[in-house]
């Protein structure tokens, strides 16, 4: 359906591509997760539904970065993502070989890879890895120096770093 903004959520992913908004997922209150976003843009005042074939499964607190091309979603607790290209209006679905799983993790995207750190999967924390969109893979990061694993931080990317703020080292 044209012109209808998705259901009001939180938890959900949201980025711009340059010209257009898109959301992604979420939650609509306590465990009702959904799997559907939308495109706005804001020239024409109008929203375009995404599609659901191929998606990510439903989830709160997913993560997910923008490429300049795609985006690209991960949601840590089911450890399942997908690519979403919006010149096709087609998910991909993403590799989970080595995958990094955790409840709240953060993402940034360096200019090749997204890098997910964080979370908590059932009250284990998560930890963290490099996703290759070119080759479809995932890299474990390094362990050295890493800061204490934390769910509901901000991560930024510097040009060369992921820096990690906030959150909390309880589980949710």
């Amino acid at each position: 359906m044209a012109n209808a903004a998705p259901s009001p959520r939180y938890g959900h992913v949201g980025v711009w591509t340059g010209s257009e908004m898109i959301v992604w997922g979420g939650t609509t209150g306590g465990v009702v997760f959904v799997n559907n976003g939308a495109r706005y843009n804001p020239v024409t005042h109008a929203w375009k539904h995404l599609p659901t074939e191929g998606a990510p499964s439903p989830g709160a607190y997913t993560t997910g970065v923008w490429t300049g091309q795609e985006l690209i979603i991960w949601n840590s607790q089911d450890a399942d993502g997908a690519r979403y290209d919006p010149a096709t209006d087609r998910w991909t679905p993403m590799s989970t070989a080595g995958a990094p799983k955790g409840f709240g993790a953060t993402a940034v995207w360096s200019g090749s890879e997204m890098i997910v750190w964080g979370g908590y999967a059932a009250g284990v924390p998560g930890g963290g890895a490099r996703y290759d969109p070119a080759t479809d893979t995932w890299r474990p990061m390094t362990t050295a120096n890493v800061p204490t694993l934390r769910t509901g931080d901000t991560a930024i990317w510097t040009g060369r770093r992921m820096l990690i703020w906030g959150g909390t080292t309880t589980t949710p």
